[in-house]
C-alpha cells in the first residue's frame, strides 16, 4: 500500500545547537501472494473434428505482488493436445494443438499452472475438464 516513508528528524542539544536530517524508508514487496487464474470463458464441449487452433478457454492471471514477484507465466500439464497463447498482458487463450478423437480420449483434464517470478516462486493451479463430442 505504501512504498516509501519519509521521516524528518531534528536533534537538539541542551544549548542552542540543532541539526536536521531526512530518513527515507523504502518498503520492499515480499512475495507473499500466490498468482490467481480466472477463467473468463470456457467451451467444455469440443467437436472431435475441430482443427488445431480452436479457442477452448479464455483466462487471465492476477498477482497482488509487485515487480518480479507479480510477474506470472503459465504452463499446461504434460501430454495434453492443447497449448496456451498469450493474447495480451496477463490474458491468455487455451487452444487445441492437434486434431482430437473422441474414440481414443473422450475427455481431458487440463491443468493450468500459473507461477510468479518471486524468490521462492509461488504458484496456483486450476484443472478444467474438456469433453470431446462426436463430429
Amino acid at each position: 500500500e505504501v512504498e516509501r516513508y519519509t521521516i524528518n528528524i531534528e536533534a537538539k542539544d541542551r544549548g542552542s545547537l540543532s541539526t536536521r536530517c531526512k530518513v527515507i524508508v523504502e518498503v520492499v514487496d515480499e512475495n507473499d501472494d500466490s498468482p490467481e487464474i480466472i477463467i473468463t470463458s470456457l467451451s467444455d464441449q469440443i467437436m472431435e473434428d475441430s482443427p488445431p487452433g480452436v479457442v477452448v478457454a479464455l483466462f487471465k492471471t492476477r498477482d497482488q505482488d509487485s515487480g518480479e514477484n507479480g510477474e506470472v507465466r503459465c504452463s499446461l500439464s504434460r501430454g495434453v493436445p492443447f497449448k496456451i497463447h498469450s493474447s495480451s498482458n496477463n490474458y491468455y487463450k487455451l487452444v487445441t494443438d492437434e486434431a482430437l478423437g473422441r474414440e481414443q480420449t473422450p475427455e481431458y483434464n487440463v491443468t493450468i499452472v500459473a507461477t510468479d517470478r518471486g524468490k521462492p516462486p509461488l504458484f496456483f493451479s486450476k484443472t478444467i475438464t474438456l469433453h470431446i463430442t462426436d463430429g
